[in-house]
């Protein structure tokens, strides 16, 4: 049995949710992503979007505060207002940007994991507007974003199934 300490469980645990989710997502052709998928109620513009939003709140700004440099480049003010909430229709972003800005925001929270001590994993939280939804500490907030990831592929790949099978 490999033993391996809480931050390189989260990472590895972290990197197979987006793995996960990229390729969910790249499997998808663009001209289906605004289609709204009735058995989810949502689209894949909003899933991506939303992961987006959530992974800049549950593996960043819970762990390290605000990344000007982030909100400098990904419009998350805005995506927080169109992807946060259930879906509500068409969303304007282009998915390529969508695709391109869960990258970004996945490969900064990974930076930003890395570079956490397991001691960092037992502190509380860095204070947010809004109240975590079920996480008090850091370590709770990254694998909460491991899990939520997790449950939005399972939306996609619904999703991805319903559209093939419409197709």
């Amino acid at each position: 049995m490999v033993k391996i300490n809480q931050v390189e469980f989260l990472e590895k645990q972290t990197l197979d949710a987006y793995h996960w989710s990229k390729t969910l997502v790249s499997q998808i052709p663009e001209k289906y992503w605004e289609e709204e998928v009735p058995v989810i109620d949502s689209s894949i513009s909003w899933q991506v979007g939303h992961l987006v939003t959530h992974t800049y709140l549950h593996a960043i700004i819970t762990i390290t505060g605000h990344q000007s440099h982030i909100l400098e480049q990904v419009p998350i003010k805005t995506y927080d207002r169109l992807y946060k909430d259930n879906y509500s229709g068409t969303h304007p972003e282009k998915p390529e940007n969508l695709s391109n800005h869960l990258d970004q925001i996945q490969l900064e929270s990974l930076g930003i994991l890395r570079q956490l001590t397991t001691q960092d994993l037992l502190k509380p939280l860095e204070p947010t507007r809004t109240p975590h939804p079920v996480a008090k500490t850091k370590f709770e907030s990254l694998d909460w974003n491991i899990k939520h990831t997790m449950w939005h592929c399972g939306q996609i790949a619904t999703m991805a199934r319903v559209l093939k099978q419409a197709k």
